[in-house]
């Protein structure tokens, strides 16, 4: 059995070879580089840098998952190599621009500041082969290339080394300074508290003078003021799920007292 590059990057071939062996048939590999190490070193990345590789495909529905592997590899500085469609009965290889506008409208529905047009991103096209080419930009550019024929590899930079963004501008084609994507992207943590610390703090600032003078409520009160203290220091601590805990409590204790004197919950 021949196959391209390292034999065991694909887990088809794992399943292969270990049926055989099952089977009693002998087995001997002869390792090669893999493409994907090949790419990651044509654009200039540094390998281990690499975050958890995803795969794009044309159905829309389908971009959550690579989104947020995305968004997950971004948080820790890390890269995100997508992996196109390719189907050879239609003889269909996705577009890279295609993919990449995909991510731009699936962000319009998650809203977790991961991509847009200013994202920095490497189109790597038939690596390997003598028309190689290696082009990286914003979306914004890249949307108005021609990258020509498969295959192509998508990849969404993280954090950036000052010796990646230098090889980016001279390995290939480079059309914007390179940036560092993980500059914009919060975890959803720490977005979740940027809304709900003020948003509870102010719920609660508004209804306490319709508690004063009734020192049976005056726990709860001092309580859900404990609570938006300790999820802030949860926070800064690192103990993000706590925190999250925390400002719920708040919340709930807000809510109730709230609802006791015909307050809406605050939203």
């Amino acid at each position: 059995l021949l196959s391209y590059g390292d034999p065991y990057i694909a887990t088809t071939h794992i399943e292969l070879r270990t049926r055989a062996i099952e089977e009693k048939i002998k087995t001997k590999s002869i390792h090669a580089s893999s493409s994907l190490t090949s790419m990651i070193g044509e654009c200039g990345l540094h390998f281990y840098k690499v975050g958890r590789i995803a795969t794009i495909m044309s159905e829309m529905k389908s971009l959550t998952t690579p989104y947020y592997v995305i968004y997950k590899n971004i948080i820790e500085g890390n890269h995100t190599v997508l992996l196109l469609e390719y189907n050879q009965d239609k003889d269909f290889f996705l577009d890279p621009k295609d993919a990449l506008m995909g991510l731009v409208e699936t962000e319009k529905g998650q809203k977790r500041n991961v991509i847009d047009s200013s994202t920095y991103a490497v189109v790597a096209s038939r690596v390997g082969f003598a028309n190689q080419s290696i082009i990286s930009g914003k979306i914004s550019s890249l949307k108005k290339m021609d990258f020509g024929k498969p295959p192509h590899t998508v990849i969404i930079t993280g954090r950036l080394h000052f010796t990646e963004s230098d090889a980016l501008k001279i390995l290939g084609d480079c059309l914007d300074e390179p940036t560092d994507n993980s500059e914009k992207t919060k975890k959803i943590s720490i977005q979740m508290m940027k809304k709900y610390v003020p948003m509870v703090r102010e719920a609660l600032e508004e209804i306490e003078p319709h508690y004063k003078g009734q020192k049976e409520y005056q726990i709860i009160l001092e309580n859900a003021e404990l609570y938006i203290q300790d999820a802030e220091k949860f926070l800064e601590d690192g103990q993000d799920e706590v925190a999250i805990l925390s400002i719920g409590y708040a919340d709930g204790l807000v809510d109730a007292l709230r609802l006791a004197k015909g307050f809406d919950p605050k939203m």
